[in-house]
């Protein structure tokens, strides 16, 4: 029995969900059925694929080799029905996107959907470590994200720099006076993020570096809580450049004169679409668009 493309598609989602019930609703097929399915494909090739538990299914090391094979699957099926469906005219250009920052980059999305209306937009926001997840598994076309790690079946391009500044209340007394060290900041009340941001982690590793140790008031896992509470006067809180919507409570206190460390977001997708139009045009844009900001 040679290997047929709905087994791999019942193993590819089944994987991916790590849920039968999950896999069925997606493949629009019965549990029993797809079921079926898989132990076809086990049994044809005497392998086991799956551990079965009552907390779902996982890979075996066998399983996840397959895996590791098929994983685009899922992008090859959606990019092939959004070609046959533009190609008969029913549906436009779609181009999913994730973001890690929407205060940064959602104007950035707006001004490409505003240059580029005939393309539909599918916008993904999370986390950092969320949106590579995403990525390697072909969730979304373009990620936009901060990222050190090099991913050897995707292109990157590298957009301006973004540098730490405090944000505070418009009448913080700060304002009032320079701040000449990170000194001048140790009898100040810091709002921080929580554990697990990428903003936080760079901010300890630079006050670990200058030999500074800011106890926070509090910590919040949102930017937009650490924002409120700044601007309710509850303390102040290192942001990076963009971050801070228009507000007339707050301002923003540039540290560029103390060497602050900076945080670089970057255009990621696979090499596997490079040469799709929508893409390149989607490139193109962000390239443009951060050459005007530059100059």
């Amino acid at each position: 029995m040679p290997l047929s493309m709905n087994q791999l598609r019942a193993f590819y989602w089944v994987a991916k969900s790590q849920s039968l019930s999950k896999a069925a609703n997606q493949l629009q097929v019965s549990q029993p059925s797809l079921s079926k399915q898989l132990q076809r494909l086990e049994q044809h090739y005497q392998i086991t694929l799956f551990n079965r538990g009552r907390h779902g299914m996982t890979l075996t090391s066998d399983g996840q080799a397959l895996y590791d094979q098929v994983r685009g699957l899922g992008q090859i099926e959606h990019k092939a029905e959004a070609l046959l469906n533009q190609v008969q005219g029913r549906q436009r250009q779609v181009l999913r996107v994730g973001i890690g920052s929407a205060q940064v980059m959602m104007p950035v999305i707006g001004a490409f959907h505003h240059q580029y209306p005939d393309t539909e937009l599918d916008v993904i926001v999370a986390g950092s470590e969320d949106l590579q997840h995403k990525l390697l598994e072909r969730e979304f076309d373009i990620g936009i994200l901060h990222t050190e790690q090099e991913f050897p079946e995707f292109r990157r391009l590298d957009l301006t720099p973004q540098s730490l500044e405090l944000v505070l209340p418009i009448d913080h007394r700060l304002l009032q006076r320079p701040l000449n060290t990170l000194q001048d900041l140790l009898n100040e009340r810091f709002i921080f993020r929580a554990d697990g941001s990428k903003t936080q982690s760079l901010v300890n590793k630079w006050l670990w570096q200058q030999g500074i140790t800011l106890e926070p008031l509090l910590s919040f896992n949102s930017q937009e809580s650490q924002r409120e509470a700044v601007a309710a006067g509850m303390g102040i809180a290192f942001v990076f450049q963009g971050e801070t919507p228009p507000d007339s409570r707050l301002t923003t206190l540039s540290l560029s004169h103390l060497q602050p460390p900076s945080l670089c977001q970057s255009v990621i997708w696979s090499k596997a679409v490079s040469e799709q139009a929508v893409i390149q045009q989607f490139v193109q844009f962000m390239i443009h668009h951060y050459q005007q900001q530059h100059h």
